[in-house]
């Protein structure tokens, strides 16, 4: 009788054990992940914003990665926990990892960036999420698009690492001249163009005049397993052209 009942205290250990490891590495879902461009005389301000949920009992940890292009700069970070926004402070690694991992014995949510620097092709963002709670990150990057072969060029690395049912990239472009070549590529694989790329089917581009154009894509959840198991992981590319005059209007 004692040897089952310690048996029995075993089982449950383990049983306990295993729920504790499940639920505290257990990965927020990604409830959405919007990304609109508004690019202005081909100079674009990008928004990425993702919202995750946890609910799960316990807190646990999420990572937000955005990878942007060399020439971009952030020009402003905010996390949203529960209705609370809190400004993200950009410091350089040693002093934020520090901070970082006292934060994280403690099970708080304040600010704890993790980027290297500023200027910086990836940035990186490690926060734990409160037990049953929402969180949003909101990234806001500029740049001045560089034309290469002719076109100028809007690159956006889209990757949040699952399959989200709520994804959209929505693009609204203004120039002051007539807009001429525009495409949108299927998305790549890296930064490379490639000749004779085939189009983006899944893009919706609209033209309300000649100076002005409007890309939304929107991919579902099926369209995104077609592509990876993890889902999307690629570069959404636009290109365009303005018309062209032989005078000194504009040197961009």
């Amino acid at each position: 009788m004692a040897y089952q009942e310690l048996h029995y205290s075993i089982l449950m250990l383990v049983f306990l054990f295993m729920q504790i490891v499940y639920v505290q590495t257990q990965n927020p879902s990604i409830q959405s992940m919007h990304i609109k461009s508004d690019i202005t005389h081909r100079f674009a301000t990008t928004l990425v914003s993702s919202k995750v949920v946890s609910s799960v009992e316990t807190p646990v940890e999420s990572s937000f990665h955005v990878v942007i292009p060399d020439s971009a700069f952030i020009t402003e970070f905010l996390i949203e926990i529960n209705d609370q926004v809190y400004p993200g402070e950009f410091k350089k690694k040693g002093r934020v990892k520090e901070k970082y991992e006292s934060g994280k014995k403690s099970w708080q949510n304040a600010q704890q960036l993790t980027e290297k620097f500023r200027y910086t092709s990836r940035f990186s963002f490690d926060i734990n999420v409160p037990a049953k709670s929402r969180v949003t990150f909101n990234l806001t990057y500029q740049e001045l698009l560089q034309r290469v072969n002719g076109r100028y060029q809007h690159k956006i690395y889209v990757d949040p690492g699952q399959i989200v049912e709520d994804l959209t990239v929505d693009i609204v472009i203004s120039e002051s001249r007539n807009i001429t070549k525009l495409l949108v590529p299927r998305l790549r694989n890296n930064t490379l163009s490639n000749k004779d790329e085939e189009l983006n089917t899944l893009a919706v581009i609209d033209r309300p005049t000649s100076k002005s154009a409007t890309i939304h894509f929107a991919p579902t959840a099926d369209d995104q397993k077609q592509m990876s198991d993890q889902g999307i992981s690629g570069l959404f590319v636009v290109e365009y052209d303005v018309q062209r005059k032989f005078d000194a209007g504009e040197v961009m």
